[in-house]
């Protein structure tokens, strides 16, 4: 990556997980009732000439989560929370003074506090996320616009996400995003010899072979699992609506162990990297993956379209590519990976912070990629030229393309 996109990269992470940074113009339902007391202890100041007044505490949310990058103001004195939501903010004069305080995706707050005079006045503050909550407005807009849109030939995607988990969110912005679109109807037409093909119900001249890592010379796939449809899996139907896209699950999975994630993401390098004798890349990758009853993991592998394929495999789905399902070889992975999984990156439901986090955490890989940048966060109204206007957004990103990911997420 050259330096110029890692510093515009690293300059949109810091705007999105610091969003103290600009504040949110978004809905409000006006002051956020702090309900911590005000008080009197006194803290000495060690710093040789610093003011002998000032505020100082911690910022958190209504769950006693700490609130980073929150902005504290006090007349022209500001300073942001850090990390830990901790603050301190020197003042040059005691007495009554407004207090205010904004943070993308909360609440702006306001009120007057009394500071003391030779010393500094411990506040900690409560304050209160905007809600998430879905439009209908915004439901039927986009139920209407998802009736003919198509991903290869549109540039605005609107997603809804009816549970605020990490998956659903990760997978509203990876599946089928016009940003991730790739053009290959230039490619020269490849052809494997012998074909990959699927006959009688079984799949014939197929390799994903690892060539590197600690389970090298090993296959990626089963072979013997592989078929040209997902009604030929064991996948039920639940499990399928419960898919999760292969590259936010290998980032979410190295934030946990990096060991772990590393053995998977060599599945996807073998996968990849199966060029068929040819030297173009990306013939074919792993697109979504699913958790079938017996906890194990199934690849959908997805082919450009410049691949030609033998009989037995077909598009599906109608995206417009050929894709195959197989089972994840055992070896790459164990049970505590498909459990947490499961039980985490599946259930966990977060409120506006939590999920706001978890964004600055997902779009790393996508940042790298496509130059995405926030466009509105939750409640900041966006109009899309053709389409109409959303009232209602947790998130809108722009990319370098100019493509737009429009997203609601149901509270």
């Amino acid at each position: 990556m050259s330096p110029a996109i890692v510093r515009a990269c690293a300059l949109t992470l810091v705007a999105l997980a610091v969003p103290g940074l600009a504040a949110c113009s978004g809905a409000s339902d006006g002051p956020v009732p702090i309900t911590t007391p005000v008080t009197d202890a006194a803290v000495p100041r060690a710093e040789a000439g610093a003011s002998a007044s000032g505020l100082a505490g911690t910022v958190k949310d209504k769950a006693g989560e700490p609130v980073g990058g929150a902005k504290i103001e006090v007349g022209s004195a500001s300073v942001f929370s850090d990390t830990q939501g901790k603050y301190s903010l020197p003042l040059a004069a005691a007495g009554a003074v407004t207090l205010k305080i904004t943070r993308n995706w909360f609440k702006p707050f306001e009120e007057m506090v009394t500071v003391a005079s030779d010393r500094i006045t411990t506040r900690d503050l409560t304050i209160e996320e905007i809600p998430l909550k879905l439009d209908p407005a915004d439901v039927a807009l986009a139920e209407s616009y998802n009736k003919t849109f198509d991903w290869t030939k549109q540039t605005v995607s609107i997603s809804i996400v009816q549970r605020p988990t990490r998956r659903d969110f990760d997978n509203a912005v990876f599946f089928r995003n016009p940003a991730l679109y790739r053009d290959t109807s230039k490619e020269p037409a490849l052809s494997p010899s012998p074909l990959p093909e699927i006959a009688a119900g079984t799949a014939k001249n197929f390799s994903f072979e690892l060539k590197s890592g600690k389970n090298m010379g090993q296959e990626a796939l089963d072979l013997g699992s592989v078929v040209d449809a997902i009604k030929d899996t064991p996948l039920a139907p639940g499990e399928v609506a419960g898919f999760m896209m292969w590259t936010p699950l290998l980032t979410w999975i190295g934030e946990w162990d990096a060991a772990k994630a590393a053995d998977l993401r060599a599945v996807g390098v073998a996968v990849r990297q199966q060029n068929w004798g040819g030297n173009v890349a990306r013939p074919q990758e792993i697109e979504r993956v699913f958790i079938d009853g017996r906890g194990a993991l199934w690849a959908e592998v997805v082919f450009a379209r410049f691949v030609q394929l033998g009989a037995g495999i077909t598009d599906s789905d109608g995206d417009g590519r050929k894709e195959i399902f197989a089972r994840i070889a055992d070896v790459h992975y164990s049970s505590e990976v498909v459990d947490r999984l499961s039980k985490e990156y599946g259930k966990t439901v977060f409120t506006t912070h939590g999920l706001s986090r978890e964004v600055s955490k997902s779009l790393n890989e996508l940042y790298s990629s496509t130059a995405a940048k926030v466009e509105r966060m939750v409640g900041q109204p966006i109009e899309i030229a053709g389409v109409g206007t959303i009232n209602y957004p947790f998130v809108a990103l722009v990319h370098s393309g100019m493509q737009r990911n429009v997203i609601l997420v149901a509270p």
